[in-house]
């Protein structure tokens, strides 16, 4: 047994919320430059694709990855909260309460920052549809990483643990 097993659910909760509200972020902005990415390496010859390409993607990248943080934080933010609330209660949360944290972050976080921006388009669903694959697909990466780290208890535990 590792020591994030004995760690209390309120420290298990603190950890899995800064680490949704700081890689959370990151993951989508990743995402995003995917699809791009993998464009413009299907569609590149060896003639086209220099390393002055490589140092332009690479602009590119670090511009997005800062964007990334201004979109991508506030719908992180309240997802970290949710699922680290989740976390402090009972030791883990699934793949299902990390998607359905990920779409309430991107739908609330999105309306909030369209209003923010004093968008036109505020009362419409556009900033929330847009951000919406990139947060599911975020939310499933981090959930996915932070079982990895050992910080959520086995559904078995959680469950002999209430009993």
């Amino acid at each position: 047994m590792t020591d994030n097993a004995r760690l209390p659910f309120k420290g298990r909760g603190l950890k899995v919320a800064l680490f949704i509200a700081l890689i959370g972020p990151l993951t989508g902005t990743l995402v995003f430059m995917a699809i791009p990415a993998v464009r413009l390496a299907m569609s590149a010859t060896s003639a086209a694709f220099s390393l002055s390409t490589l140092a332009d993607m690479g602009g590119v990248l670090l511009f997005v990855l800062l964007y990334g943080y201004v979109f991508g934080g506030v719908p992180a933010l309240l997802s970290a909260l949710l699922l680290g609330w989740l976390t402090a209660r009972d030791g883990t949360f699934g793949y299902g309460a990390s998607a359905l944290a990920g779409a309430a972050g991107a739908i609330v976080g999105g309306a909030g920052l369209a209003v923010l921006i004093k968008s036109e388009d505020a009362l419409t669903p556009g900033m929330a549809v847009f951000l919406l694959p990139f947060a599911l697909l975020s939310a499933l990466i981090c959930r996915w990483l932070i079982g990895k780290t050992g910080l959520l208890r086995d559904a078995a535990q959680t469950s002999l643990a209430r009993h």
